[in-house]
């Protein structure tokens, strides 16, 4: 499997939507990522031509949907008004980025 260009359209609204959006709260953002909400800021301003050899930009894109998916937000209505597919296929674009990137 690969990660297409389509993929890559998604995974640049679901950053800008983790970001800016409500679904981690600040004071718990560097707890769950690892990452300053600054560094994925950095990370969007070269998407979708990130250095994908980067460790952190892996990480990054990695905790990203893996919050988006997983975190008890209760934003999930959000999250569709913010990204263009169903969680059922962001999950599977999880897949492919874990068997490519993981």
């Amino acid at each position: 499997m690969a990660i297409n260009g389509r993929d890559l359209e998604v995974l640049g609204e679901c950053l800008v939507a983790f970001v800016d959006g409500p679904f981690i709260p600040d004071w718990e953002f560097h707890t769950l990522t690892g990452f300053e909400r600054s560094d994925y800021r950095h990370l969007l301003a070269d998407w979708p031509d990130a250095d994908f050899a980067n460790r952190d930009v892996r990480a990054m894109v990695m905790n990203c949907l893996v919050n988006l998916l997983g975190y008890p937000h209760g934003e999930d209505r959000r999250l569709v008004e913010l990204v263009s597919v169903s969680k059922i296929d962001l999950a599977a674009i999880l897949e492919r980025w874990r068997q490519v990137y993981g």
